[in-house]
């Protein structure tokens, strides 16, 4: 099986005849449940294949599930996949998502967006090689910090109005919201294809519906480019890499 650390959840899947089924996914806060599934799992000879932004959360994983999980760090990747200044601090979910969206692109180069409590923007070329990009807030990250200062402004659904200049609260708001964080996108987007016209853009995440419409940009979808990126790493490598 596949595991999914985020900002924000626990997401375990399994692919199946062609499909993935996602079998678990719990916010943070209820990691002892989810390793109390996982826990059960391994003991019918169950071993996943992990990608992880929190180390507290790969701490506890690597204690609790032992030889039965292993995480792909990026370090896992050839140094000429990676044109990255601090591979250090570079994000494994981010190269995985690129490879998993490079995977599915027969070979040509990919802008991959995941829209989750980060967005990131990042660039694969068309030989697999992480070239990088942009970490931004996700729309939830920008409503949570507006609302949590500005308490007194109403809630809004998100939209981007079709009315311009705003002549509302709420379709000021929309349009400060929504439409700046597709317009964020779109820019960095419109950056990447000004150097690479044939790149193939994916839409990734929980947020991603947001930014599915935006118009004049031929895009696809995957619901989480991570597991497909875990998937089509080499297993053989893992496999017997823990006592």
């Amino acid at each position: 099986m596949f595991i999914d650390i985020g900002n924000s959840y626990i997401k375990v899947a399994e692919y199946d005849q062609g499909a993935w089924d996602l079998k678990l996914r719990v916010p943070h806060s209820q990691l002892d449940e989810a390793v109390h599934w996982m826990t059960m799992l391994t003991k019918t000879g169950t071993r996943f294949l992990a990608s992880s932004v929190v180390q507290a959360i790969t701490d506890n994983l690597n204690r609790d599930l032992g030889k039965h999980i292993q995480f792909v760090r990026v370090a896992d990747f050839p140094e000429k996949r990676i044109n990255y200044s601090t591979p250090q601090t570079l994000g494994s979910d981010r190269v995985l998502a690129c490879q998993g969206a490079y995977s599915l692109s027969n070979g040509k180069s990919v802008i991959v967006v995941d829209a989750g409590t980060a967005t990131t923007i990042d660039y694969m070329d068309q030989h697999g090689v992480f070239q990088g990009g942009v970490i931004a807030p996700g729309i939830s990250s920008m409503e949570a910090g507006l609302f949590q200062h500005a308490p007194e402004l109403p809630k809004v659904d998100r939209i981007r109005p079709a009315i311009w200049p705003p002549k509302s609260t709420k379709e000021a708001l929309q349009w400060g919201l929504t439409g700046s964080y597709q317009s964020l996108v779109r820019d960095h987007i419109q950056r990447f294809l000004n150097d690479d016209h044939t790149a193939v853009i994916w839409f990734s995440g929980g947020d991603a519906e947001v930014l599915m419409n935006l118009g004049g940009i031929k895009s696809k979808y995957h619901p989480n480019l991570v597991f497909e990126g875990l998937r089509s790493v080499d297993l053989s490598r893992f496999i017997e890499s823990k006592p």
